[in-house]
């Protein structure tokens, strides 16, 4: 069965790392796979798949013929989008469909599918990027096709979420011994002994440039809200972010030192998920935490629930000193987010992809103005057993859920009846 995979996301590699796990699964199974992809996604994919991936560039017309050349030289049963929506977007994907173009999918002797990690794919609708008083824009999603079958990829998804479209499917084995050898020298150029901890913390692309743009000193003040956290533990520990190699402000001051990564390849980040003591992240859909749970390795979500009044009156419970820090820096700073800095609670929710209940517990949320509290909950997930137990249980009771649903190849060839009557499902 020949499969061709299309990434276009230029400033966001999730997709592009779940479509890429999917082809090494059918790839074992004895499947052909192809990518079209965009020369940011192409990067990390030709260390993975040599010879499989061309590449879209900036033109719509040259990348059409690319796509043309696919289909006739390799003539795939099925086309997987990684994910159809972004083709949609104004900018930050590269340049494919257009109306003529879209309207030719009907005649491909092909199946179509689109894999669905933010819920783009369940209707039309405009989303809004940024906070409410400093937008960084919004995007203008319309319907998919409508022959087109919708995979939800797990993690993160629920496994059992009815309220969306689409099918649930897993994308990747975990292998809890070979997960264990790949991890064994992976943390040792970061550590300086064997007894310090290690944190990773990780930043996307797309949230180093969104802060960038908006001009926001979250960033440049959250190595002070780290140290707060970690500085009472009583253990070294090295914080490793990994972003665009100087993000962070570094600091080496009594027992925490916060570092930035030097450039990762994909094969070593995914080597640091399992090698660390705590990942932490400000993006609660995250693709890399969903990994990072199935690792089994302890999470927490930093987000920040309250507005600038609620912390001035103490309702967070928190240190008014970082958030003061903030609005000096810029005026308007502090704003509730879930994924940093772009979406909140209330944004998710309407994506249709917040469930408190698909993780409960396989991940802590922990308030960036949270203060002493935040720092007892890091020192919890870091030091105590009976912390650590717990989640691990939560995490593992998710494992056994995804281990239930289709594979990559099951889900290729099972998929068109079931996502027929999945169409009239209601969307979110």
């Amino acid at each position: 069965m020949n499969i061709l995979f299309v990434t276009p996301s230029q400033v966001s590699s999730g997709e592009a790392v779940t479509a890429l796990h999917m082809a090494e699964w059918l790839c074992a199974e004895g499947c052909k796979v192809h990518f079209l992809a965009s020369e940011f996604t192409e990067a990390f994919m030709r260390t993975r798949l040599a010879n499989v991936v061309s590449t879209l560039g900036p033109d719509l017309r040259t990348n059409q013929h690319t796509w043309q050349a696919a289909l006739t030289n390799f003539r795939p049963a099925a086309v997987v989008f990684a994910d159809y929506p972004l083709l949609a977007f104004r900018s930050g994907a590269a340049p494919l469909r257009d109306e003529a173009w879209e309207s030719d999918l009907d005649r491909i002797d092909a199946r179509l599918f689109t894999l669905d990690h933010l819920g783009y794919a369940q209707r039309s609708r405009i989303v809004f990027f940024g906070p409410a008083l400093a937008t960084l824009g919004f995007e203008r999603i319309p319907p998919i096709p409508a022959h087109m079958h919708v995979l939800l990829p797990c993690p993160l998804h629920d496994p059992h979420n009815r309220a969306l479209r689409g099918c649930p499917f897993r994308y990747w084995r975990d292998d809890p011994e070979q997960n264990h050898i790949e991890s064994v020298d992976a943390r040792t150029p970061y550590v300086r002994s064997p007894e310090e901890l290690l944190v990773l913390h990780f930043t996307s692309h797309w949230a180093c440039q969104g802060a960038e743009l908006l001009r926001h000193p979250y960033y440049s003040l959250l190595p002070q809200a780290i140290s707060g956290f970690l500085s009472g533990l009583g253990l070294p520990v090295t914080v490793l972010s990994v972003n665009n190699a100087s993000l962070l402000p570094e600091v080496d001051s009594g027992n925490v030192r916060i570092i930035n990564a030097r450039p990762v390849e994909h094969a070593q980040f995914e080597r640091l998920l399992l090698a660390n003591d705590l990942v932490i992240t400000e993006n609660r859909i995250s693709v890399s935490l969903g990994k990072s749970i199935c690792h089994l390795r302890p999470c927490a979500i930093l987000h920040n629930s309250y507005s600038l009044l609620d912390i001035m009156e103490g309702k967070a419970g928190s240190s008014r000193i970082l958030a003061e820090k903030m609005e000096r820096a810029r005026f308007g700073s502090v704003f509730p987010f879930e994924v940093f800095p772009i979406w909140s609670r209330g944004d998710l929710e309407e994506l249709g992809i917040f469930d408190e209940t698909c993780l409960n517990g396989a991940f802590a949320a922990v308030e960036i103005f949270a203060g002493e509290a935040g720092a007892r909950q890091f020192r919890n997930l870091l030091t105590d057993r009976s912390t650590r137990e717990g989640m691990q249980a939560a995490q593992e009771g998710y494992l056994r859920r995804l281990r239930s649903l289709p594979t990559p190849l099951q889900i290729l060839v099972e998929t068109p009846s079931q996502a027929r009557s999945s169409e009239t499902a209601p969307s979110a």
